[in-house]
């Protein structure tokens, strides 16, 4: 042998040639194909965390959803609240009393005070009470306003059957 190393009597060595890499162009349009196996146990792995992801991304939506009707229902109520009701048929037995004199239809006795961005419901106060919905119908005439936790109060006229916009 040329390298200078006597091998052992009986002793040969083989040369084996090696298998040219995947890699290269196989089919000589330029494209390129590699495909990665994985063990049975890394995929089950990895198909559980994929289906895991998938669940809570699932969640989320739902749980988004079902905020958004709440929020759309807590606003209906609201206006519902704030409808003024009938008035209540007298209790039996008591004397009839004369119907109060209604306010004219005309006149308008409330205002409606709309949040603007970047003012967002939760974060604004109208006479130290927390306004939760993006609108609000109030008494018309002078209130105060907080916009933001640490803002400070100024005083604001709702116009009486109009709307008063806010925003930071």
């Amino acid at each position: 042998m040329d390298s200078g190393r006597d091998a052992p009597p009986g002793d040969m060595l083989q040369v084996i040639r090696r298998r040219a890499p995947s890699l290269g162009l196989a089919d000589g349009t330029g494209s390129v194909s590699v495909r990665i196996r994985l063990a049975p146990a890394r995929r089950r792995k990895l198909t559980l965390v994929v289906v895991a992801a998938l669940g809570a991304c699932t969640l989320i939506l739902v749980a988004a959803g079902i905020a958004h009707l709440a929020r759309a229902n807590n606003e209906t109520s609201a206006l519902a609240a704030t409808e003024p009701s009938a008035i209540a048929p007298p209790a039996p037995g008591a004397a009839p009393v004369a119907a109060p004199a209604a306010p004219p239809v005309d006149i308008p006795q409330t205002g409606t005070l709309r949040l603007q961005r970047p003012a967002t419901a939760g974060k604004v106060w109208l006479d130290g009470q927390k306004i939760t919905t993006a609108w609000a119908t109030v008494a018309c005439g002078s209130h105060q306003v907080k916009l933001g936790a640490h803002g400070k109060p100024h005083a604001v006229d709702v116009p009486c059957g109009g709307e008063l916009r806010l925003s930071k």
